[in-house]
């Protein structure tokens, strides 16, 4: 095997309390036995990848998380085997996250995660994609309704449970710092344009993806250019 490849004797040989980024995206053939020891062995990771390591179970992500505390980035897209249980663990262990990415992880993320989130990571989360957790509904995303959030990015493509008044809720949060917002596939006849006023006033907003959200039609075009025109006027 070459030598850019980990398998489990160099990634044995790699983890040490000094590791600081491990990236095991797709590294489908190293064991859930040689996985569980991660967080002992390097307690100190920055930043983990474990992206579509669809094999991974809960026990095995619980016991990884129960010994990390410093993680400001992690991806866990596709990661199948994830649990909310495990996934409340990660966050209540490290308060300091700035990058979450659970994308697909439709059976760990629901309100009960979303609320931990917003709980625990308000003053810190840069990066928030929970695309495709179709358990998340209005209540998870009002858990941030007071709360002022440092988001700059925003991935709730195809969340299937959310409306369009939850998504106006939910983007007070964090209007004066988004940036990137992704809200395709959400073709839910609930998912309306009441939130675009609110998008409207994100000042800083760049990128904005609706592709697929049927619901969304020129009134919300003209909700975005009401408020610009309104602000400039002011």
């Amino acid at each position: 095997m070459p030598k850019t490849i980990i398998n489990e004797e160099n990634l044995r040989a790699y983890l040490s309390p000094e590791t600081l980024r491990l990236n095991l995206e797709n590294h489908y053939w190293i064991k859930n036995n040689m996985i569980d020891k991660i967080g002992h062995q390097a307690p100190n990771l920055v930043v983990l990848s474990f992206r579509r390591m669809k094999f991974i179970t809960n026990p095995v992500f619980a016991q990884v998380f129960r010994y990390m505390k410093d993680l400001k980035r992690i991806d866990l897209t596709d990661c199948d085997g994830l649990l909310n249980t495990a996934c409340n663990l990660l966050i209540d262990n490290n308060k300091t996250l700035t990058h979450l990415q659970l994308s697909g992880c439709n059976n760990a993320v629901d309100d009960s995660v979303m609320a931990n989130i917003a709980k625990c990571l308000c003053e810190t989360l840069e990066l928030l994609d929970v695309s495709y957790c179709k358990k998340i509904t209005d209540e998870g995303l009002a858990a941030f309704t007071d709360k002022t959030v440092p988001l700059d990015s925003l991935m709730i493509n195809g969340c299937n449970g959310i409306s369009g008044p939850g998504v106006k809720q939910f983007l007070h949060s964090f209007k004066d710092t988004l940036i990137d917002f992704e809200a395709s596939l959400n073709d839910q006849e609930i998912f309306t344009n009441a939130f675009f006023d609110t998008l409207g006033r994100c000042f800083n907003i760049e990128t904005i993806d609706l592709t697929g959200s049927h619901g969304i039609d020129d009134e919300g075009g003209r909700l975005l250019t009401n408020v610009a025109v309104q602000v400039g006027n002011e």
